[in-house]
Parts: structure tokens; sequence; C-alpha cells
């Protein structure tokens, strides 16, 4: 059995392939658009190396889309539903406003 970052690398890499192609950028484009060197774009998308937070977000905003749309959902993919539900008193849950759920006001 693949271990679990395997298994997110393999489909984060999906994404990033999939949306190029429905831009129809080549490796190369998008390379030039994010800055960073085709040979890891190639790495991503074949699931063999994990990007750094930092090529992540440059992967996203060349790809015209967020961070949070590239990997929404990959958890469920992976692992399967969560374990629980949020509840709206969960000190996690983030607030509406990009406020973190444990400042105080």
């Amino acid at each position: 059995m693949e271990d679990f970052d395997g298994r997110v690398m393999r489909q984060l890499g999906r994404r990033i392939k999939r949306r190029r192609n429905f831009l129809d950028l080549s490796q190369e484009a998008l390379a030039e658009r994010a800055g960073i060197h085709r040979t890891q774009i190639s790495f991503y998308e074949n699931g063999e190396r994990m990007p750094l937070t930092s090529s992540l977000i440059k992967l996203a905003a060349a790809l015209g889309i967020s961070v949070g749309q590239l990997v929404v959902g990959i958890d469920w993919e992976v692992m399967g539903p969560p374990l629980r539900d949020l509840h709206e008193d969960d000190p996690w849950e983030p607030r509406q406003g990009g406020e973190d759920a444990t400042e105080k006001a």
C-alpha cells in the first residue's frame, strides 16, 4: 500500500496537470509563469515531489486559482471523510473575514 505522502503528492500532481491542461499550457509555459524550473513541474505532476509552500503559492497564482482551490478536498480523496463534523463553536473553525477563531475581539 502506498504511503499517505505519496497519495497526497499523486493527487496534487493530478490537479496541477488537469488545471494546466484546461488552460492549454505546456509545462514550460507554466514553469515560466510560476518562476519554477520545468523539471520541478514534471516532478509535481508525476507525484514524485511535494512543492514547498512558496512554490505551491506560485503555482496556484500561475494557474489562476487560489491555493485553497488547488488543495481543497485532497484530505477526503486520500483519507475519506473526517472523523467528526466541525461545529460552530469549534475553536479551529475559521471565522468569516479571515480572523483567527482563537483571537478575542
